[in-house]
């Protein structure tokens, strides 16, 4: 089941940052600042490379526009996910993946709307 890959790659990706966290938080901070464009375009980058690495994990199957709407969702999942985490004080972050647990179940019943009859 995708939710269930999608919500093992997610945290496993974060776990590996969580020694960074407050390092993160204070580079983002600086790269938003306006007159570093340059950086956030990288960003924008990297942001799609750990999508990409998400859904392969994950082993997402779709092709075509499908991947391309479930891609776009994927991304809002992640970058919401990821604004959670960075501040989350709760034991073992425990807001954020109840979040991303919501948010990957509205997406498992729009996925479902459009699928094919």
């Amino acid at each position: 089941m995708p939710r269930r890959r999608l919500h093992a790659a997610i945290p496993a990706w974060l776990a590996v940052l969580a020694p960074h966290r407050r390092l993160t938080f204070v580079m983002l901070r600086y790269k938003f600042q306006p007159e570093h464009l340059h950086l956030q375009a990288m960003g924008i980058m990297r942001i799609s490379r750990t999508v990409q690495w998400i859904r392969d994990v994950a082993l997402l199957p779709e092709v075509g526009w499908r991947r391309e709407v479930g891609e776009a969702a994927l991304t809002s999942i992640y970058l919401a996910t990821f604004a959670r985490w960075l501040v989350d004080e709760s034991p073992q972050s425990r807001d954020t993946f109840e979040l991303l647990d919501r948010l990957l179940a509205v997406a498992e019943k729009a996925a479902i709307r459009v699928a094919p009859a």
